[in-house]
């Protein structure tokens, strides 16, 4: 065995300072405040990916409806998913709004567990006749031959609708009426 000096007044016992485990605990508390605040991002990350998902499987909904109508309706039968529209102002139809400040609201129950609610602004920007020349109409027109679509989804039954705000889901599609020209040209001339 080796010899070992011992001084008068050393303690020769082993474990951890004050200051060792006052440092352990601070690395310990600035670890755990990132962790945290990174779960506050996450949770909001969590919440914006399934409002971006609700607005697209809507927009997806309204524009397969509107392709599957016939020309000269109005109004859309949107069937969405599981879900089922609910509420007092709520319904399956969907409207065409009649100019930009025109917000409609639906209701969506998701699988008898919550709903979504939805504000949102269908609107024709513009239509064509066969020629390419523009039908000024906003419903829909015998005489055109294409049109555009265009819908804004905001999420929430009460959602800001101002033009100052970002969480605006805006969509856009083109629909084509396919019909023959030789025909269309000896009627319109």
């Amino acid at each position: 065995m080796k010899n070992k000096k011992q001084y008068i007044g050393q303690n020769t016992s082993a474990g951890f300072s004050l200051v060792e485990i006052t440092l352990a605990l601070l690395v310990v508390a600035v670890g755990l405040l990132a962790v945290f605040g990174l779960l506050g991002d996450s949770l909001r990350a969590n919440t914006k990916t399934q409002d971006d998902t609700v607005a697209a499987t809507f927009a997806e909904s309204v524009f397969s409806s509107v392709f599957a109508a016939d020309w000269e309706d109005d109004s859309y039968n949107v069937l969405m998913g599981e879900g089922d529209f609910w509420g007092d102002d709520s319904s399956d139809n969907i409207e065409i709004c009649d100019n930009e400040d025109d917000i409609k609201v639906n209701k969506y129950l998701y699988n008898e567990i919550g709903y979504y609610p939805l504000r949102y602004n269908l609107r024709i920007v513009e239509q064509k006749d066969w020629r390419g020349d523009p039908v000024n109409d906003n419903s829909p027109n015998q005489n055109a031959v294409w049109r555009a679509f265009r819908l804004k989804v905001w999420i929430g039954e009460f959602a800001d609708t101002s033009e100052n705000n970002t969480d605006v889901y805006d969509f856009y599609t083109e629909q084509y009426k396919f019909i023959d020209p030789k025909r269309e040209y000896e009627q319109n001339n």
